[in-house]
């Protein structure tokens, strides 16, 4: 494979031949360094397509914490009535 490939304008696109694989060959320890590199620069560089995800994940966590939270006090509330029920009724 060639590093970089004609682009429907003519133009090279970037690259060198480096990091292209040819069918059946694995990756290279550099290779894949500058994977995770890029992985890392990726997840540094959001951008405003990110922002939706992001607040609903954000909301999601919210719900879940405000539901746990309910669940809990819920919880308490209940083994409240059954021990003074306990003591009311003793069997």
């Amino acid at each position: 494979m060639s590093g970089s490939a004609d682009w429907s304008d003519g133009t090279k696109s970037p690259g060198n031949g480096s990091h292209d694989l040819a069918p059946g060959q694995g990756l290279t320890l550099d290779q894949a360094i500058d994977g995770k590199a890029m992985n890392l620069q990726l997840l540094a560089s959001l951008g405003w397509h990110e922002l939706p995800i992001l607040i609903i994940a954000a909301l999601l966590g919210l719900v879940f914490f405000l539901v746990i939270r309910q669940n809990r006090k819920d919880y308490l509330d209940l083994v409240g009535i059954l021990a003074s029920e306990k003591t009311e009724f003793p069997s």
